[in-house]
Formats: structure tokens, sequence, C-alpha cells
């Protein structure tokens, strides 16, 4: 990752940093179905690479390798805004 993305990542941090953190961590841990699309999940969000890599937790990007890279549910499809965010990363 660039430089430039690292700083911009850390940038959008609150002003308590554990948030960011925290916002993250809770999308790999495990919830009770409460949404339409439940079949779909979990699979790979790009909070957990861009976060991963923005805040050196090896961990997230871990996770991010584990999870399902295309799902095929569609509201799943729907709710990954970047499909391929290895492109983005320098």
């Amino acid at each position: 990752m660039s430089q430039r993305l690292r700083r911009r990542l850390k940038s959008f941090n609150s002003s308590d940093p554990t948030q960011s953190r925290l916002s993250i961590q809770a999308m790999g841990e495990p919830a009770k179905p409460n949404v339409q699309a439940w079949e779909g999940w979990p699979a790979r969000q790009t909070n957990l690479i861009f976060g991963g890599m923005a805040l050196g937790e090896k961990s997230y990007l871990d996770l991010w390798q584990k999870l399902e890279a295309d799902p095929t549910d569609p509201e799943a499809q729907r709710n990954i805004g970047i499909t391929r965010p290895l492109l983005w990363i320098k």
C-alpha cells in the first residue's frame, strides 16, 4: 500500500483511535442472523484488507484471505462495493 493511501486511511480515524479498529474487528465476528441475505455472508469485505494494511493488523488480512472471494448471493454481491481491492493497492 502506498504511503499516501496509508496516511489518508489513518486520517479518517475519529478522535478515539480505537473506533476504526473496533469497527473493522466487528466485521470478522460472528453475529446472529438478522439480515435478509444471511446465507451469503461472511464474504470478503474491503474494510478488512484496507483497514488491516492501514492499521498494521495481520489478523484482518488473514481473515480477508480466508473469506469467500466471489459470493454468489446477489445481496452479498450488492453490498460489496469494491470487488477487486488488490487493484487499488500499489
